[in-house]
């Protein structure tokens, strides 16, 4: 990231050319914070949005792997390190707009009508007897 005290981008490694100058293609994923979308009761500290967002640059600008799981898959781990997020929307970074997969609507929940963050403790309705 251009300032020392932004968090590393994150991107999606989709092609490494090699040669003098090797480059690296990477699909980017977007910080909550990035976006329009920012809300701390329903976006967690470690969530990503996918994004269509490619570009081309020096191998030399990866500092380090990290592990950017599905919501399901996160939501088990046993151990996160700061090294580990997880996705569960995409990020159109041109027309502004959030979707979960082919949906534009995301799953939201009973009272509060905010999709679940795993950052915060969710209490089970006692209408419908969801977490």
């Amino acid at each position: 990231s251009p300032g020392k005290q932004d968090p590393p981008y994150v991107g999606f490694v989709k092609r490494i050319k090699g040669g003098s100058d090797p480059k690296v293609t990477v699909t980017w994923f977007y910080r909550p914070q990035e976006t329009k979308f920012y809300d701390k009761n329903s976006i967690g500290e470690k969530e990503l949005f996918y994004s269509s967002a490619e570009e081309t640059h020096s191998v030399e600008t990866i500092m380090c792997k990290c592990t950017v799981h599905t919501f399901h898959s996160y939501s088990k781990l046993e151990n996160i390190t700061s090294l580990d997020f997880y996705c569960r929307y995409k990020y159109d970074h041109i027309k502004e707009v959030l979707t979960a997969g082919d949906k534009t609507v995301v799953a939201v929940y009973c009272t509060c009508r905010l999709p679940w963050n795993p950052d915060r403790i969710m209490i089970q309705c006692y209408k419908c007897k969801k977490w």
